[in-house]
């Protein structure tokens, strides 16, 4: 089946309002446009139309951090404390930059503080990190950290004396050429999607959504079109190859490794890439070095992995003889939980200032998350619980007092 064609029909049987697929090779940019950009509106789904990749922005700090360690005092080794002092937070000193890229510093995912929307708001952070508590010692395991990737663009604010959005504008975006992207706090989209929630009743428009503050401009405050990311992500085949190496084992079967701002998938082609993940809208960003091909799709509603999931095995089954894994483990039913591992199963997990509860339902365990979202979840072996698959990453782990879910560490309260 075409391309567009499967992305036609994986949006209509989705619900999700609209998607674009861009495949970025040698020969250029191959772009398909499905649905529409907003439901309320009679406006059809074009490739011009821009989009926040948010987490996908990622890789894109830690391309302006491996920029910033060639000829500089700066590595990867160096610590917090030594660029941004060590007076406002007692971990800094022992905190690399490294442990930030890798998600191995054991800082939370969920230090969002309000410093404002001006230049100036990335480094506003920097007194804020004190009340920030490690969940365990850096470098000992994996958590996923926006936290982390805020604290990068504040280190690359000090070190290079300039805004983190003047440095992507200048050092990424402007010499790819990517034209159509921007920061969100430098410039407005000029042809923008509307995002869209999943409803009992079909989708519901939601405007257009960005973080709330200039903070987490390390961990995602851009927008661009879905043809721009995969102009970005095929550039990384050849720069930044340090950026690739695994740094640590990704929680569950979703990838096989973190490295540093990119997942590692592999799929018998070492793909890597990494998602964006909003309210009412779903990015994603898969590289293909065998093949010097980089694959964006953009979704603008919040049920926009199911479209991934229907459209890109068959791409890279057809197009390049790669096979996809699963994200998820298979429920076991003759699974059987004892009433001691439910004790220890059953209890609120936090990480940072966000709250996740598992309790006893219906003859199973509910999962309510920190979105206020209430979930059942089925057991798929020692330790190992799957949630619905239409949830993004639908695995989680249980390892002594440690529940590790949606990518991130959360520690047993009670």
């Amino acid at each position: 089946m075409k391309v567009g064609e499967s992305l036609r029909i994986a949006c209509e049987e989705s619900g999700c309002p609209g998607a674009v697929v861009a495949i970025a090779d040698g020969s250029g940019v191959e772009t398909h446009a499905a649905g529409r950009a907003a439901i309320d509106r009679s406006e059809e789904m074009t490739a011009d139309h821009q989009f926040p990749p948010m987490s996908i922005v990622k890789s894109m700090t830690a391309a302006l951090v491996a920029d910033m360690c060639t000829g500089s005092p700066l590595t990867f080794d160096t610590s917090v404390a030594e660029v941004l002092g060590a007076a406002h937070a007692k971990w800094a000193p022992n905190v690399t930059i490294d442990h930030l890229l890798a998600c191995t510093s054991g800082l939370t995912a969920f230090h969002f503080p309000d410093t404002g929307d001006r230049d100036g708001a990335v480094t506003a952070l920097v007194p804020t990190l004190g009340s920030v508590e490690p969940m365990y010692a850096p470098g000992s395991r994996f958590s996923y950290s926006n936290t982390g990737f805020m604290i990068l663009g504040a280190i690359l604010e000090a070190a290079a004396g300039s805004v983190f959005d003047d440095l992507l504008h200048d050092r990424v975006l402007s010499p790819l050429g990517l034209q159509d992207s921007g920061s969100l706090y430098k410039g407005e989209p000029s042809l923008p999607v509307t995002q869209h929630f999943s409803g009992p009743g079909g989708a519901i428009a939601a405007g257009w959504w960005k973080l709330r503050c200039g903070g987490p401009g390390g961990a995602g405050t851009v927008y661009a079109t879905a043809a721009d990311i995969a102009r970005y992500g095929r550039a990384h085949i050849e720069r930044w190859p340090e950026l690739r190496e695994p740094r640590a084992n990704f929680p569950g079967p979703h990838a096989e490794s973190w490295a540093r701002g990119w997942a590692i998938y592999g799929w018998g082609g070492s793909v890597f890439g990494w998602d964006g993940f909003g309210p009412g809208a779903k990015t994603f960003l898969r590289v293909l070095p065998h093949h010097d091909t980089a694959i964006a799709i953009f979704t603008n509603g919040s049920n926009g992995r199911d479209v991934y999931r229907a459209v890109l095995p068959a791409l890279l089954r057809e197009r390049f003889g790669l096979e996809m894994t699963g994200e998820t483990w298979a429920p076991n039913p003759a699974s059987r939980t004892d009433s001691a591992e439910a004790d220890r199963i059953v209890g609120r997990y936090r990480n940072g200032p966000a709250v996740t509860t598992v309790r006893h339902a219906d003859g199973g365990y509910l999962l309510e998350d920190y979105m206020g979202r209430s979930l059942p979840i089925r057991a798929a072996g020692q330790g190992r619980f799957v949630a619905p698959e239409s949830f993004e990453y639908p695995t989680l782990e249980f390892d002594g007092d440690v529940l590790t879910y949606f990518c991130s560490v959360w520690m047993r309260e009670t």
